[in-house]
């Protein structure tokens, strides 16, 4: 999939629109919400071409350019989802080989040549989140993943967005990069996913909880409980805080 703009380089400019592939994407964070991505998944492979391009022109990627990357420090559960979609039969006729985002260049440090101060830039903007699918860290840079396909699953993650979608907390535009984080580290330490967790005998692992194959009673209960968790004074001074 094409688009009608230039394609993104270590030259191009800070503010402008471009197409990148997805592979050439550098994460800033090493884990997404399975449940969230499964979900934009079944959507995208649901749109024809020319939908599709019309969603993509619509939610461009922002990208910092530098250490001869392109750092994507937003829609990290989209570009996972566009892949995803692209190795499968979608309706758009979308492949891996070809499938591209529109990006938005937010800074080019390209001039930045020494990566301690790259990686203190950027951590001071908060674009960078160095902690794992379990929450945690911090952890050292490098330990980033390459690439989106080997983000993991982090199920606190998709709690927090099944709470966002039921209004529990807003999109705050003045703190929205890595906010879901923040509140699936507050569910982290209170809610629990399954019981499969606590049995030594079922070998499940954190990342492989899905909360959408919880048994129906079980998610409702979850989620529930977890909404009236971020509705609570506990959750007061979180980014997006609706209150009761």
């Amino acid at each position: 999939m094409k688009f009608d703009l230039p394609k993104c380089t270590l030259e191009s400019g800070r503010g402008g629109d471009y197409q990148l592939h997805v592979s050439d994407l550098s994460p800033t964070q090493n884990a997404v919400g399975m449940d969230e991505v499964k979900t934009k998944t079944k959507r995208i492979r649901r749109r024809n071409k020319k939908e599709l391009k019309h969603y993509l022109y619509l939610r461009p990627v922002p990208v910092v350019i530098g250490q001869d990357k392109f750092f994507l420090i937003d829609r990290h559960h989209m570009s996972r989802s566009l892949w995803e979609a692209a190795g499968k039969d979608n309706d758009s006729g979308l492949k891996r080989k070809n499938v591209r985002v529109v990006v938005r260049v937010v800074e080019n440090w390209q001039f930045i040549r020494s990566p301690n101060q790259f990686w203190r830039a950027m951590d001071k903007k908060h674009w960078v989140y160095p902690y794992d699918h379990g929450g945690g860290g911090p952890l050292n840079v490098k330990r980033l993943k390459k690439h989106v396909e080997d983000l993991e699953n982090d199920p606190y993650r998709s709690l927090a967005w099944y709470v966002r979608q039921r209004f529990g907390y807003f999109k705050d535009p003045s703190n929205p990069i890595f906010a879901e984080f923040k509140w699936a580290n507050f569910f982290r330490t209170r809610v629990e996913l399954g019981d499969e967790m606590f049995d030594p005998e079922s070998g499940v692992d954190l990342e492989e909880v899905l909360i959408e194959k919880l048994d129906q009673d079980d998610k409702d209960e979850v989620v529930a409980y977890a909404l009236a968790l971020a509705r609570s004074n506990q959750a007061r001074g979180l980014p997006g805080y609706a209150g009761s």
